[in-house]
């Protein structure tokens, strides 16, 4: 049975329509048959289309219509300004937050806008008898790019001081990957970051 040609999505269902309707019509092109069944398809493509889209703003990362309206909702500034995928970036970061001041949380937060950072904590038997309260500082190790990026660190700030309890503190400290930079001091036993006294 010959079927209607094309590649739009209008001719795909036009052609999934005919096999339906089977040996019982003959919608080859420039038939009355095929026609009709395009724009039988091409009203099918359409609600298709205008339902993934009405599902993608119901997800931060994949909204765009209803972008103001999430901002909102997270309680973010409005990213008017910004490009669409940043804005989606910062929605995501908010979103998989879902307001939990946890450790993971916090990770889950940086790394979704900085994907190599490592995210290092004091323990406390390393600050038991000299300064307790240490074990709330938080050390963000970024690349080189990423400290010199003002802007990200910003965004990065904000959303960890809406998310993070009163008493947690963080920095950044640079760090290339996995390899961090080398100690700045010759006693191999300092816990001191080269990058941290440079910052």
């Amino acid at each position: 049975m010959p079927l209607p040609s094309g590649s739009t999505p209008a001719d795909k269902i036009a052609r999934e329509l005919a096999r339906l309707r089977g040996p019982e019509i003959d919608p080859h092109d420039g038939s009355l048959v095929a026609e009709d069944l395009r724009t039988q398809g091409g009203a099918a493509a359409l609600a298709r289309a205008t339902i993934r889209r009405a599902i993608a703003q119901a997800h931060p990362s994949t909204a765009t219509d209803l972008l103001p309206e999430l901002e909102a909702e997270y309680g973010l500034p409005s990213g008017a300004v910004l490009p669409t995928a940043e804005r989606q970036q910062l929605l995501l970061a908010k979103y998989r937050a879902r307001g939990d001041g946890s450790l993971l949380a916090l990770a889950t937060t940086v790394l979704t806008l900085i994907p190599e950072a490592d995210l290092v904590t004091i323990g406390a038997a390393d600050v038991a008898d000299t300064d307790p309260n240490a074990v709330f500082n938080l050390v963000l190790l970024v690349s080189l790019a990423t400290m010199d990026d003002a802007g990200l660190r910003a965004k990065v700030d904000a959303l960890l001081a809406q998310q993070a309890t009163g008493h947690v503190r963080w920095t950044f400290g640079r760090g290339e990957g996995p390899d961090i930079d080398p100690f700045l001091t010759d006693r191999s036993d300092s816990l001191v970051e080269i990058d941290l006294l440079a910052s």
